[in-house]
């Protein structure tokens, strides 16, 4: 069964295929929040590289957030097109849970979530075997200690921008934390629906968890 897996959430969106359990295909979008500009072109490169149509897929899996307003919804646009043009199932999967280490032990995937702090979700990678341990949240940045305690590697799309803020807030000094700037895994969000983790067979339900600044500022009105 061919699932075609779509996300476009972070600044490291994602093509792949997957055949069951292997990864046939698997291409990360140039980096930026503008990545998700790069779906249908590389969408059509994937077809043309397989030598693949639409209608070979079995379902389509996307990463239905939390991340980039945009990308979310680009991301989650073309999935449904795609799905209800062939009536084929069409799943999301939180964006938190494409994510995981390459060494074994506790993490915790952190995104940037600009004024609300960070988004994030905890786990725990042996071998193979990644196993999420908390629901995706938001956390102020100034709340993140104990949220990190514990947590052997920080996971993130880009740590480039997310590490300096969170090594400068006080009381994370004494944490030892080994940090991971790396794209989703095709295979993770495959694991995430067949194992029930953040599936939706009716409708898709997109993951925000914060309100837009424009939002704030109208509940202030």
């Amino acid at each position: 069964m061919l699932n075609l897996i779509i996300d476009s959430s972070t600044e490291r969106g994602l093509l792949a295929v997957l055949d069951g359990g292997v990864v046939l295909f698997e291409e990360s979008l140039p980096f930026g929040l503008r990545s998700s500009g790069h779906l249908f072109p590389a969408l059509e490169g994937l077809l043309r590289d397989l030598s693949l149509e639409l209608k070979d897929f079995a379902r389509i899996i996307v990463a239905k957030g939390p991340g980039s307003y945009t990308g979310i919804r680009v991301g989650a646009s073309v999935a449904k097109a795609i799905a209800y043009s062939l009536s084929i199932p069409l799943l999301g999967v939180s964006t938190l849970y494409g994510f995981a280490p390459s060494g074994d032990g506790d993490f915790c995937v952190l995104i940037d979530a600009k004024v609300s702090g960070v988004y994030l979700v905890r786990g725990v990678r042996c071998g193979d075997e990644v196993t999420f341990r908390t629901e995706p949240g938001v956390c102020d940045l100034g709340d993140l200690r104990e949220k990190l305690l514990g947590v052997k590697y920080v996971v993130t799309p880009n740590a480039k921008r997310l590490r300096p803020l969170v090594e400068a807030v006080d009381g994370l000094e004494d944490l030892a934390l080994l940090w991971e700037e790396c794209g989703p895994s095709g295979l993770l969000y495959a694991q995430g629906v067949a194992e029930g983790v953040e599936g939706d067979d009716e409708g898709l339900e997109l993951m925000y968890l914060r309100k837009t600044q424009a939002e704030i500022e109208l509940g202030r009105k």
